[in-house]
Protein backbone atom coordinates (compact mmCIF):
# COMPACT_ATOMS: atom_id res chain seq x y z
CA UNK A 1 0.00 0.00 0.00
CA UNK A 2 2.80 2.38 1.00
CA UNK A 3 4.68 1.39 -2.16
CA UNK A 4 1.67 2.34 -4.29
CA UNK A 5 1.41 5.72 -2.62
CA UNK A 6 5.10 6.41 -3.13
CA UNK A 7 4.89 5.38 -6.81
CA UNK A 8 1.94 7.75 -7.34
CA UNK A 9 3.86 10.64 -5.80
CA UNK A 10 6.87 9.95 -8.01
CA UNK A 11 4.74 9.79 -11.19
CA UNK A 12 3.05 13.11 -10.31
CA UNK A 13 6.41 14.78 -9.71
CA UNK A 14 7.78 13.55 -13.03
CA UNK A 15 4.69 14.84 -14.88
CA UNK A 16 5.05 18.33 -13.43
CA UNK A 17 8.73 18.41 -14.37
CA UNK A 18 7.97 17.35 -17.97
CA UNK A 19 5.28 20.03 -18.36
CA UNK A 20 7.65 22.76 -17.16
CA UNK A 21 10.42 21.59 -19.51
CA UNK A 22 8.14 21.69 -22.60
CA UNK A 23 6.95 25.32 -22.11
CA UNK A 24 8.67 27.67 -24.66
CA UNK A 25 10.65 30.56 -23.22
CA UNK A 26 8.90 32.98 -25.59
CA UNK A 27 5.59 32.57 -23.81
CA UNK A 28 4.86 35.45 -21.47
CA UNK A 29 4.39 34.53 -17.87
CA UNK A 30 3.55 38.10 -16.70
CA UNK A 31 -0.23 37.92 -16.44
CA UNK A 32 -0.56 41.54 -15.31
CA UNK A 33 1.48 42.76 -18.30
CA UNK A 34 -0.75 40.85 -20.72
CA UNK A 35 -3.87 42.22 -19.07
CA UNK A 36 -2.53 45.76 -19.46
CA UNK A 37 -1.96 45.24 -23.17
CA UNK A 38 -5.46 43.89 -23.62
CA UNK A 39 -6.92 46.90 -21.83
CA UNK A 40 -4.90 49.32 -24.02
CA UNK A 41 -5.99 47.60 -27.26
CA UNK A 42 -9.59 47.60 -26.11
CA UNK A 43 -9.41 51.30 -25.30
CA UNK A 44 -8.12 52.07 -28.82
CA UNK A 45 -10.96 50.19 -30.51
CA UNK A 46 -13.98 52.27 -31.60
CA UNK A 47 -17.11 51.48 -29.61
CA UNK A 48 -19.73 49.50 -31.48
CA UNK A 49 -22.78 51.63 -32.29
CA UNK A 50 -25.57 49.21 -31.64
CA UNK A 51 -28.22 51.72 -32.79
CA UNK A 52 -26.44 52.24 -36.14
CA UNK A 53 -26.11 48.48 -36.60
CA UNK A 54 -29.81 48.04 -35.94
CA UNK A 55 -30.62 50.85 -38.37
CA UNK A 56 -28.40 49.36 -41.11
CA UNK A 57 -30.02 45.98 -40.60
CA UNK A 58 -33.47 47.57 -40.73
CA UNK A 59 -32.60 49.47 -43.95
CA UNK A 60 -31.20 46.31 -45.52
CA UNK A 61 -34.33 44.36 -44.64
CA UNK A 62 -36.51 47.20 -45.99
CA UNK A 63 -34.50 47.34 -49.24
CA UNK A 64 -34.79 43.57 -49.62
CA UNK A 65 -38.54 43.79 -49.07
CA UNK A 66 -38.87 46.61 -51.66
CA UNK A 67 -36.80 44.65 -54.19
CA UNK A 68 -38.89 41.55 -53.56
CA UNK A 69 -42.13 43.55 -53.96
CA UNK A 70 -40.88 45.10 -57.21
CA UNK A 71 -39.83 41.73 -58.60
CA UNK A 72 -43.20 40.28 -57.63
CA UNK A 73 -45.02 43.22 -59.25
CA UNK A 74 -43.00 42.85 -62.48
CA UNK A 75 -43.65 39.12 -62.50
CA UNK A 76 -47.40 39.66 -61.98
CA UNK A 77 -47.45 42.25 -64.80
CA UNK A 78 -45.59 39.86 -67.11
CA UNK A 79 -47.97 37.04 -66.18
CA UNK A 80 -50.95 39.30 -66.89
CA UNK A 81 -49.55 40.20 -70.29
CA UNK A 82 -48.80 36.55 -71.02
CA UNK A 83 -52.33 35.60 -69.98
CA UNK A 84 -53.79 38.16 -72.37
CA UNK A 85 -51.46 37.10 -75.15
CA UNK A 86 -52.41 33.45 -74.74
CA UNK A 87 -55.71 34.35 -76.40
CA UNK A 88 -53.84 35.64 -79.42
CA UNK A 89 -53.69 32.52 -81.56
CA UNK A 90 -52.68 34.00 -84.93
CA UNK A 91 -51.61 37.33 -86.39
CA UNK A 92 -55.13 37.78 -87.78
CA UNK A 93 -56.81 37.34 -84.41
CA UNK A 94 -57.93 40.84 -83.30
CA UNK A 95 -58.64 39.89 -79.66
CA UNK A 96 -56.09 42.26 -78.05
CA UNK A 97 -57.12 45.25 -80.14
CA UNK A 98 -60.85 44.77 -80.47
CA UNK A 99 -61.63 48.01 -78.60
CA UNK A 100 -59.40 50.03 -80.93
CA UNK A 101 -60.84 48.34 -84.01
CA UNK A 102 -64.39 48.92 -82.78
CA UNK A 103 -63.57 52.59 -82.26
CA UNK A 104 -62.09 53.01 -85.76
CA UNK A 105 -65.06 51.26 -87.32
CA UNK A 106 -67.35 53.62 -85.40
CA UNK A 107 -65.45 56.68 -86.63
CA UNK A 108 -65.61 55.51 -90.24
CA UNK A 109 -69.31 54.69 -90.18
CA UNK A 110 -70.20 57.90 -88.32
CA UNK A 111 -67.98 60.33 -90.21
CA UNK A 112 -70.83 62.78 -90.82
CA UNK A 113 -71.50 63.18 -87.09
CA UNK A 114 -69.48 65.33 -84.76
CA UNK A 115 -67.28 63.02 -82.72
CA UNK A 116 -64.62 64.02 -80.21
CA UNK A 117 -61.40 62.79 -81.73
CA UNK A 118 -58.72 61.11 -79.63
CA UNK A 119 -54.99 60.65 -80.12
CA UNK A 120 -54.30 58.47 -83.12
CA UNK A 121 -57.45 59.37 -85.06
CA UNK A 122 -56.40 62.35 -87.21
CA UNK A 123 -55.37 60.37 -90.30
CA UNK A 124 -58.38 58.08 -90.00
CA UNK A 125 -60.75 61.03 -89.70
CA UNK A 126 -59.17 62.85 -92.69
CA UNK A 127 -59.48 59.79 -94.92
CA UNK A 128 -63.00 58.96 -93.78
CA UNK A 129 -64.16 62.52 -94.52
CA UNK A 130 -62.82 62.66 -98.08
CA UNK A 131 -63.20 59.04 -99.15
CA UNK A 132 -66.24 57.75 -101.01
CA UNK A 133 -65.72 54.27 -99.57
CA UNK A 134 -63.79 54.61 -96.29
CA UNK A 135 -64.61 51.10 -95.07
CA UNK A 136 -62.63 49.72 -98.00
CA UNK A 137 -60.02 52.49 -98.08
CA UNK A 138 -58.89 52.02 -94.48
CA UNK A 139 -57.58 48.71 -93.21
CA UNK A 140 -55.66 47.07 -90.39
CA UNK A 141 -52.84 44.57 -89.99
CA UNK A 142 -51.77 42.67 -86.86
CA UNK A 143 -48.25 41.28 -86.68
CA UNK A 144 -45.26 41.21 -84.36
CA UNK A 145 -43.03 43.57 -86.35
CA UNK A 146 -40.82 44.54 -83.39
CA UNK A 147 -39.84 40.93 -82.65
CA UNK A 148 -40.64 40.89 -78.93
CA UNK A 149 -43.39 38.28 -79.20
CA UNK A 150 -46.20 40.83 -78.84
CA UNK A 151 -48.10 41.61 -82.05
CA UNK A 152 -48.54 45.24 -83.06
CA UNK A 153 -51.64 46.72 -84.66
CA UNK A 154 -51.11 48.82 -87.80
CA UNK A 155 -53.91 50.91 -89.28
CA UNK A 156 -53.35 52.36 -92.72
CA UNK A 157 -54.63 53.52 -96.09
CA UNK A 158 -55.44 50.93 -98.77
CA UNK A 159 -54.20 52.02 -102.17
CA UNK A 160 -54.08 48.67 -103.94
CA UNK A 161 -56.64 45.89 -104.07
CA UNK A 162 -56.38 42.59 -105.91
CA UNK A 163 -58.86 39.74 -106.18
CA UNK A 164 -57.46 38.15 -103.02
CA UNK A 165 -56.02 40.91 -100.84
CA UNK A 166 -55.62 44.63 -100.14
CA UNK A 167 -52.35 46.50 -99.60
CA UNK A 168 -51.11 49.89 -98.51
CA UNK A 169 -48.01 51.67 -97.24
CA UNK A 170 -49.27 54.83 -95.54
CA UNK A 171 -49.70 54.09 -91.84
CA UNK A 172 -52.07 56.13 -89.68
CA UNK A 173 -51.39 54.39 -86.39
CA UNK A 174 -49.26 51.74 -84.73
CA UNK A 175 -50.33 50.24 -81.41
CA UNK A 176 -48.59 47.78 -79.14
CA UNK A 177 -49.90 45.97 -76.07
CA UNK A 178 -48.60 46.53 -72.53
CA UNK A 179 -49.84 47.55 -69.07
CA UNK A 180 -52.93 45.48 -69.70
CA UNK A 181 -54.14 47.29 -72.83
CA UNK A 182 -53.38 48.75 -76.29
CA UNK A 183 -50.96 51.68 -76.28
CA UNK A 184 -50.45 54.11 -79.18
CA UNK A 185 -46.83 54.14 -80.40
CA UNK A 186 -47.18 56.83 -83.08
CA UNK A 187 -49.70 58.32 -85.51
CA UNK A 188 -49.54 59.92 -88.94
CA UNK A 189 -51.74 61.91 -91.30
CA UNK A 190 -51.57 63.76 -94.63
CA UNK A 191 -48.94 66.42 -93.77
CA UNK A 192 -47.16 64.22 -91.25
CA UNK A 193 -47.06 60.84 -92.94
CA UNK A 194 -45.43 57.56 -91.96
CA UNK A 195 -44.97 54.84 -94.54
CA UNK A 196 -44.06 51.23 -93.94
CA UNK A 197 -40.59 50.26 -95.17
CA UNK A 198 -40.53 46.55 -94.38
CA UNK A 199 -39.37 44.70 -91.28
CA UNK A 200 -39.18 47.11 -88.34
CA UNK A 201 -38.67 50.24 -90.46
CA UNK A 202 -40.78 53.28 -91.27
CA UNK A 203 -40.16 56.31 -93.47
CA UNK A 204 -41.45 59.72 -92.52
CA UNK A 205 -42.41 62.65 -94.81
CA UNK A 206 -43.65 65.83 -93.18
CA UNK A 207 -44.35 69.43 -94.10
CA UNK A 208 -44.75 72.54 -91.97
CA UNK A 209 -45.14 74.99 -94.84
CA UNK A 210 -43.18 76.10 -97.89
CA UNK A 211 -39.89 76.45 -96.01
CA UNK A 212 -40.21 73.45 -93.73
CA UNK A 213 -39.87 69.88 -94.95
CA UNK A 214 -38.94 66.79 -92.97
CA UNK A 215 -37.58 63.39 -93.95
CA UNK A 216 -36.75 60.61 -91.55
CA UNK A 217 -35.89 56.94 -91.34
CA UNK A 218 -37.13 55.17 -88.18
CA UNK A 219 -36.93 51.71 -86.66
CA UNK A 220 -39.41 50.49 -84.08
CA UNK A 221 -37.75 49.57 -80.77
CA UNK A 222 -37.42 45.93 -79.76
CA UNK A 223 -40.14 46.32 -77.12
CA UNK A 224 -42.40 48.00 -79.70
CA UNK A 225 -42.97 51.07 -77.50
CA UNK A 226 -41.22 53.79 -79.50
CA UNK A 227 -39.52 54.76 -82.74
CA UNK A 228 -35.74 55.07 -82.93
CA UNK A 229 -34.41 57.62 -85.41
CA UNK A 230 -31.73 56.52 -87.86
CA UNK A 231 -31.59 59.60 -90.12
CA UNK A 232 -33.39 62.93 -90.01
CA UNK A 233 -33.32 65.65 -92.67
CA UNK A 234 -35.11 68.97 -92.49
CA UNK A 235 -35.21 72.39 -94.11
CA UNK A 236 -35.72 75.91 -92.81
CA UNK A 237 -35.10 79.46 -93.97
CA UNK A 238 -31.59 80.85 -93.82
CA UNK A 239 -32.71 84.32 -92.83
CA UNK A 240 -35.78 86.43 -92.21
CA UNK A 241 -36.30 87.08 -95.92
CA UNK A 242 -37.41 83.45 -96.43
CA UNK A 243 -35.83 83.63 -99.88
CA UNK A 244 -33.11 81.06 -99.23
CA UNK A 245 -33.66 77.57 -97.82
CA UNK A 246 -31.02 75.64 -95.86
CA UNK A 247 -30.83 71.85 -95.55
CA UNK A 248 -29.81 70.00 -92.40
CA UNK A 249 -29.17 66.47 -91.10
CA UNK A 250 -28.79 64.66 -87.79
CA UNK A 251 -29.51 61.21 -86.31
CA UNK A 252 -31.70 62.22 -83.38
CA UNK A 253 -34.89 63.44 -85.05
CA UNK A 254 -34.76 66.80 -83.28
CA UNK A 255 -34.26 70.17 -84.95
CA UNK A 256 -32.63 71.38 -81.73
CA UNK A 257 -29.88 68.75 -81.76
CA UNK A 258 -26.53 70.59 -81.37
CA UNK A 259 -24.84 67.96 -83.58
CA UNK A 260 -27.01 69.00 -86.55
CA UNK A 261 -24.99 69.68 -89.70
CA UNK A 262 -25.92 71.68 -92.77
CA UNK A 263 -25.88 69.59 -95.95
CA UNK A 264 -26.07 70.34 -99.65
CA UNK A 265 -29.38 70.55 -101.47
CA UNK A 266 -28.46 67.47 -103.53
CA UNK A 267 -27.87 65.45 -100.35
CA UNK A 268 -31.36 66.30 -99.16
CA UNK A 269 -33.09 65.26 -102.38
CA UNK A 270 -30.94 62.14 -102.75
CA UNK A 271 -32.05 61.15 -99.24
CA UNK A 272 -35.66 61.81 -100.25
CA UNK A 273 -35.31 59.44 -103.22
CA UNK A 274 -33.55 56.75 -101.20
CA UNK A 275 -36.15 56.82 -98.44
CA UNK A 276 -38.98 56.75 -100.95
CA UNK A 277 -37.45 53.63 -102.53
CA UNK A 278 -37.55 51.87 -99.17
CA UNK A 279 -41.35 52.07 -98.93
CA UNK A 280 -43.09 48.70 -99.17
CA UNK A 281 -46.79 47.82 -99.15
CA UNK A 282 -48.17 45.75 -96.31
CA UNK A 283 -51.30 43.61 -96.40
CA UNK A 284 -54.31 45.37 -94.86
CA UNK A 285 -57.70 43.93 -93.97
CA UNK A 286 -60.44 46.43 -94.97
CA UNK A 287 -62.74 47.61 -92.19
CA UNK A 288 -65.63 46.49 -94.37
CA UNK A 289 -64.69 43.01 -93.09
CA UNK A 290 -64.77 44.07 -89.45
CA UNK A 291 -67.97 43.14 -87.63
Amino acid sequence: MKRNIINSILILALSLFSLSACTPNTYSTDINSDAGNVKEETANEEPINEDATDEEQSNEESANEDATDEEQSNEESANENTSELSNFDTVDNPHLYKDVLNRVHFLITNKDYEVDRQDGETGIFETAMYSEDPLNDIGYHIEDISGDGIPELLIGYIDETTDSASYGSMIFDVYTYYNGGPQLVFEGWGRSAYKYAGGKDFVYHGSGGASYSYLADYTIAEDGKELICNDFYFTKEKDETFSNIAYFHNNSGSEEDPSTEEVAENDFFNAFEQLDNKVKPIKLTPFSSWK
